[in-house]
C-alpha cells in the first residue's frame, strides 16, 4: 500500500475544535449519586444525543416558561447549551449570563459547575481561551468542595487538558487526560471512557504516532457505537480515518471518511467541521496522486452546509470551512480554486488560531501566481507560529512543531521565494530551521519507540504516561533538546577551512547551498530530479554489487552535485580544508567521497564529513570529555541472533585495537546491552562492533548486543538517548547504522547516528550499507591507530586511504556485519569504493 506523501497531525485550527467536542461539554452529561435532573431535561438530552438538537431547544424553551425553581434553572441552562450548539452562539451566551447570578443563588453546587462548563465552552467557541480556562478552575473549585459530582469534576478536567492541548502544553494535556482515563474507568463511565480515548488518539497523532492513535480511536468508535451515540461515534470515525490515511491505508481511509460525513445533516456546526476536514484533506490527497476523485463532491458538501443555521452566528466555524477546502485544494494543486476561496476571506476576521493555516494557504497561491514578494510575507507570517525557540518551553516548541503538518510545505515556497528574490543566505537559513524541527520530531519518536502499540484502555493510560515522561527526559540539563537549540537558529556561518555544502531536493528541481565563512553561493543542480534520482540509485547500486565501471558513473553524479562549486572546493582543498555536505531525500545514501571531480575522486582533494544541517554542524562543540572520563570503550564480537554469521573480523579489530591502546573490553557474553549502558558514560572513545540493522518499515534501528534481566539486547535509537555521552568519538562498526526511512521533514527517526550526536558525542561514524567483515577490520584498526595524532576526521579519511591501496592481500570473505553477504575474490585488493566509501562521519573536526 502507498505511503501518503505527507506526514501531517490536525491543523492548529481545528485543535481545539476537535478535542472540546471530543464530549467534555456536548449535551446534558448524566450524573450520578445526585438528584434525577427534571424529566425535560432527560428528554431533551435525548434528542440532542440522537442529533436531534432543534427538536431539543424548542421543547426545553417551551418547558422553561412554565417550570419553577431550581428545575427552571436547570432547564435554562440546557437550552442555552443546545441552542449554542445549534450555531446560536450569541443567543446562548447571552441567556447562559442571565440565569448565573440565579444559580449562584440557588446554592446548587452541581448545577452551578454545569453552567460554567458549559459558559467555558461558549467561550471556547467565541475564542476567548484564557477567560474559558479560569471558568473551568471555578467550575474545578466548585466540584472539589461540594464533594459530589466526579464525572462532572472530570469533565472540567477533560476541557483544561484540551485547552492545554490546543495551546502546545502537551505535557499538562497528557496528564489531564491520563488521571480523566484512569478516573472514568475506576468509575465503569464507558461513555467518558470513550471520549477520553478519542482524545488521547488525537493527542497521539501530535507526535505522528498513527500506530499508537489507530488502536485508541477504533476503541472509541468501538465504545461509542455500544452507547448508541451516533454523534460521537461518526467524529472518532473521521479522526479514525485520519489516522489510517497516516499509515498509507487510502482505500480504508476514504471509505470511513466518507462514511462520517454522509447522511450529515444531524451533526451541529462543529462537529460537521470535524467530520468535514479529513474527507477533505484524504479526497485531496487521492487527487493529488492521481487516484479516483470524490473531492469535488466534498467541496460540495461544504458549501452546501455553510448556510446552514450553525454557521449565521459562528464566522469562526465558517472561516475554518472555507480555509480547510482552500488547504484541501492547494494540496490538490488546484491552486486558482484555493486563491478564490481564500480571497473571500479577510485575516482580520480570523481568530489567532485560524490564522497560521490561511497565512500558509495564501503564501501558497502567492508562490504559484508568480508574487514572490507578497508569498514571502505571507509565509513568514504562518511559519511564525510554529518556529518557537525551543530553550524557552520545550514541551510547547515540540507540539507546536509537530501539530503543524503544513510547516515543510510552507518552508519550501519560503525557501524557494528567497532564492527567486536572490537572497540565498535567507533561503538557506528557512532550511536550517526547517532541519532543527525535524531532528527535535525524530527525538521524539526515537524516544518513544521503545513503546508498544496499546491493545486496551490500561494501555492507553501507560501509553499517555510514558510519552509524558520522554519528554521529561528529554528536557533534562545536556539533553537531546539542549543540542537541537543548537540548531535552531539562523546562522549559516562555519568557522574557517569548514566548507559547507547544503542539497535540497524540491518537487522539480534539486538545489544547492554553498556555505563559505558568511557567503552563501546557490545554484540549481539539474531540473530533471527523477533522473538524478535513478543515477543515485544506479550509482549506490552498482557499488554495493563492486562493479568495476565506477569512475564514469562517479564523475558524472560528482559533475552534476559538486560541479557547480569547482573553484570552491578546490580552493578549500589548497587550503587543508574540508567539505561538510548536509544531504537531502535520495542524496542520504550517495557516498560522496567516491564521486569524482574532473580526474580526482573526492577523498583525494580533502576530507569530506555530512551533517544533518549546516546548523547542527556549526554548534556540535569541538572539546573533548574531561580528564578523568576518556576512557576506550570496546565492545563486540558478541554472538547474536543473526544465525551463522560471526563476525571474526570484529573479534580481530578490537583484540588488535585493545592490544595497542587498552581499554575496557567487552566481548563474547560479556558483550550486553546492559554492560555498554554502564559502561559507555565514563567512556571517550567508543567502537561498537557488531551486526547492525537498518530503520526501515517504521522499526528503529539497532545494533545487537548480548540481552539480559534488564535490555533485550537490541541497542535502540531511544537507548543511547538516554544516555550523556557528552564530548564521546563513536565508531558505529556495524551494518547500515546510518540508513533509516525519512520523515516528510526530512530526517530520519530511529537510526543510530543521529542519536549518539544527538546524546552528546562529539563525532560520530557510521555506514551507508551492509560492509564487509574483513575490509571493514582493517579500516577500522587504521582508524584507532591514527584517531590519537589526527583526530576523527583525518583518521578516518587516512584508514579508507590505506584501504584503498591494499596494503596487504587478503584470502576469500564471506561474510558481513549486517543482512547481506558479500564475497570479495581472494588475492584482491580494497580500492572499490564498496570497501572504505560507505563510512560516513558527522560532528565536530577534531
Amino acid at each position: 500500500m502507498r505511503r501518503p506523501s505527507r506526514v501531517r497531525g490536525w491543523p492548529p485550527a481545528l485543535m481545539l475544535t476537535l478535542l472540546l467536542s471530543a464530549g467534555a461539554l456536548v449535551g446534558a452529561w448524566p450524573r450520578h449519586a445526585q438528584a434525577a435532573p427534571p424529566p425535560e431535561v432527560e428528554a431533551a438530552t435525548a434528542l440532542a444525543t440522537a442529533g436531534r438538537l432543534t427538536e431539543a431547544a424548542a421543547s426545553l424553551e417551551a418547558a422553561s416558561r412554565t417550570a419553577t425553581g431550581t428545575a427552571r434553572l436547570e432547564i435554562v441552562v440546557q437550552h442555552a447549551r443546545t441552542i449554542a450548539r445549534l450555531g446560536e452562539l450569541s443567543n446562548g451566551r447571552r441567556r447562559l449570563d442571565g440565569i448565573l447570578p440565579a444559580i449562584r443563588k440557588a446554592g446548587d453546587p452541581e448545577l452551578l459547575a454545569r453552567a460554567l462548563r458549559y459558559r467555558a465552552r461558549m467561550e471556547i467557541d467565541a475564542g476567548d481561551e484564557a477567560t474559558a480556562v479560569r471558568t473551568l478552575r471555578e467550575a474545578i473549585l466548585v466540584h472539589q468542595r461540594s464533594g459530589a459530582d466526579p464525572r462532572g469534576l472530570d469533565l472540567a478536567r477533560f476541557s483544561v487538558a484540551s485547552i492545554a492541548n490546543a495551546q502546545s502544553d502537551i505535557e499538562i494535556a497528557y496528564a489531564g487526560f491520563a488521571d480523566v482515563l484512569e478516573s472514568a474507568m475506576a468509575r465503569g463511565d464507558r461513555d467518558l471512557e470513550a471520549k477520553t480515548l478519542m482524545a488521547l488518539g488525537n493527542c497521539l497523532l501530535h507526535y505522528h504516532r498513527g500506530d499508537l492513535a489507530h488502536p485508541l480511536l477504533r476503541e472509541a468508535v468501538t465504545l461509542f457505537s455500544e452507547l448508541g451515540n451516533r454523534v460521537s461515534g461518526r467524529v472518532a470515525q473521521a479522526r479514525l480515518a485520519y489516522t489510517l490515511h497516516l499509515e498509507g491505508r487510502t482505500n480504508e481511509a476514504r471509505r470511513a471518511a466518507h462514511e462520517a460525513v454522509t447522511d450529515h445533516g444531524d451533526l451541529g456546526g462543529n462537529e460537521w467541521t470535524q467530520v468535514l476536514w479529513p474527507y477533505l484533506l484524504i479526497e485531496a490527497d487521492a487527487e493529488a496522486a492521481g487516484e479516483a476523485l470524490a473531492l469535488d463532491e466534498a467541496l460540495a458538501v461544504a458549501a452546501t452546509r455553510l448556510s446552514m443555521p450553525a454557521f449565521r452566528d459562528a464566522p469562526a466555524l465558517r472561516a475554518e470551512v472555507l480555509v480547510a477546502a482552500a488547504s484541501a485544494l492547494v494540496r490538490a494543486h488546484r491552486f486558482l480554486e484555493a486563491r478564490n476561496l481564500i480571497d473571500r476571506l479577510d485575516r482580520a476576521t480570523l481568530v489567532e488560531r485560524q490564522q497560521p493555516e490561511y497565512d500558509f494557504v495564501r503564501g501558497i497561491v502567492l508562490s504559484w501566481a508568480g508574487d514572490p514578494a507578497r508569498a514571502a510575507e505571507a509565509l513568514d507570517r504562518a511559519l511564525a507560529y510554529a518556529e518557537r525557540p525551543v530553550p524557552e518551553a520545550s514541551h510547547r516548541a515540540i507540539a507546536r512543531f509537530a501539530q503543524s503538518p503544513w510547516v515543510r510545505t510552507a518552508t519550501a515556497h519560503l525557501a524557494d521565494a528567497a532564492v527567486r528574490l536572490g537572497r540565498p543566505a535567507q533561503a538557506l537559513g528557512v532550511l536550517g530551521r526547517q532541519k532543527a524541527r525535524a531532528l527535535t520530531l525524530a527525538v521524539i519518536r526515537g524516544a518513544g519507540s521503545g513503546v508498544g502499540a496499546p491493545a486496551s484502555a490500561i494501555s492507553a493510560l501507560e501509553t499517555g504516561r510514558a510519552l509524558v515522561e520522554a519528554v521529561r527526559t528529554l528536557q533534562r540539563p545536556q539533553g537531546p533538546l539542549q543540542r537541537i537549540a543548537v540548531a535552531d537558529s539562523d546562522r549559516v556561518a562555519l568557522p574557517a577551512g569548514r566548507l559547507g555544502l547544503e542539497f535540497v531536493v524540491a518537487a522539480d528541481r534539486v538545489h544547492a547551498f554553498l556555505v563559505d565563512g558568511e557567503r552563501v553561493r546557490h545554484a540549481v543542480v539539474t531540473n530533471d530530479v527523477a533522473r538524478l534520482r535513478n543515477e543515485a540509485a544506479n550509482f549506490v547500486a552498482d557499488l554495493q554489487r563492486q562493479r568495476p565501471d565506477w569512475q564514469g558513473p562517479a564523475a558524472g553524479l560528482g559533475a552534476r552535485l559538486l560541479g557547480p562549486f569547482d573553484e570552491e572546493i578546490r580552493a578549500a582543498a589548497a587550503a587543508g580544508g574540508r567539505l561538510t555536505i548536509v544531504p537531502h531525500g535520495f542524496l542520504h545514501a550517495v557516498p560522496f567521497a567516491a564521486l569524482r571531480l574532473g580526474e580526482q575522486t573526492l577523498i583525494d582533494l580533502l576530507p569530506v564529513d555530512e551533517a544533518p544541517s549546516l546548523a547542527v554542524a556549526a554548534g556540535v562543540p569541538g572539546r573533548r570529555r574531561p580528564d578523568g572520563k576518556n576512557d576506550l570503550l570496546l565492545v563486540g564480537a558478541v554472538a547474536t541472533e543473526t544465525a551463522g554469521n560471526t563476525l571474526p573480523g570484529a573479534e580481530r579489530e578490537i583484540d588488535e585495537i585493545h592490544a595497542l591502546l587498552g581499554g575496557v573490553r567487552l566481548t563474547g557474553r560479556a558483550a550486553t546491552e546492559s554492560a555498554f549502558v554502564t559502561a559507555a558514560g565514563r567512556a571517550g572513545r567508543i567502537l561498537l562492533a557488531a551486526h547492525g540493522h537498518p530503520a526501515r518499515g517504521g522499526q528503529p534501528g539497532y545494533i545487537e548486543l548480548g540481552p539480559s534481566a534488564t535490555h533485550d539486547g537490541r541497542l535502540e535509537a531511544h537507548d543511547v538517548l538516554a544516555l550523556d555521552l557528552s564530548g564521546a568519538e563513536v565508531f558505529l562498526s556495524a551494518c547500515e547504522t546510518a540508513v533509516g526511512d525519512l520523515d516528510p521533514g526530512d530526517e530520519m527517526w530511529g537510526i543510530l547516528d543521529r542519536a549518539f550526536l544527538l546524546a552528546g558525542a562529539r563525532t560520530v561514524i557510521a555506514t551507508k550499507w551492509p560492509v564487509d567483515d574483513a575490509a571493514t577490520r582493517r579500516l577500522v584498526t587504521a582508524y584507532f591507530a591514527q584517531v590519537e595524532a589526527q583526530g576523527p576526521l583525518g583518521a578516518l579519511r587516512e584508514a579508507q586511504m590505506r584501504l584503498r591501496r591494499g596494503e596487504a592481500p587478503v584470502a576469500a570473505q564471506t561474510t558481513t556485519r549486517g543482512v547481506r553477504t558479500v564475497a570479495a575474490p581472494a588475492q584482491t585488493r580494497y580500492e572499490h569504493p564498496y570497501f572504505w566509501s560507505g563510512f560516513k562521519l558527522m560532528g565536530a573536526a577534531r
